[in-house]
């Protein structure tokens, strides 16, 4: 079994849209690393307004992926953890881990839903090995 290269890259990309994002105020923010991907259930006609998600969240819509919305009634939002492309569901964690070229346990560290923007970029650039 060969180790993953990892996509420099997009993790870059990933961990500055995070920073960014991290740096509007809260109800401005597309990110939310509590949530794969969330959305209010008044905005069901298919677009991304007002939609919050994790760092793996973007790295998979990124990617092309459509999230499989679920309506949990929780907080009136839609939630979604797995997407279809192609007529292929997976769980969002798998998508973002497979486009990063992570190893399984990485993915863990990075997508931890108690991790901060700066944990964020720490946890990177340990899989990177470099700075981001």
């Amino acid at each position: 079994m060969t180790t993953p290269t990892i996509n420099i890259p997009l993790l870059r990309k990933a961990v500055e849209w995070v920073e960014e994002q991290a740096a509007l105020p809260r109800e401005g923010s597309a990110w939310n690393q509590e949530s794969w991907m969330s959305k209010p259930v008044e905005e069901s006609d298919g677009g991304y307004c007002n939609t919050a998600m994790c760092i793996a969240g973007a790295i998979s819509h990124w990617a092309g992926w459509k999230p499989v919305w679920v309506d949990t009634q929780v907080e009136n939002r839609y939630y979604a953890d797995s997407a279809i492309k192609d007529g292929v569901e997976k769980a969002i964690e798998v998508i973002a881990a497979d486009e990063l070229g992570l190893e399984y346990g990485e993915k863990d560290y990075l997508f931890r839903a108690s991790n901060d923007a700066a944990s964020i970029r720490s946890v990177a650039e340990r899989i990177a090995g470099e700075a981001l």
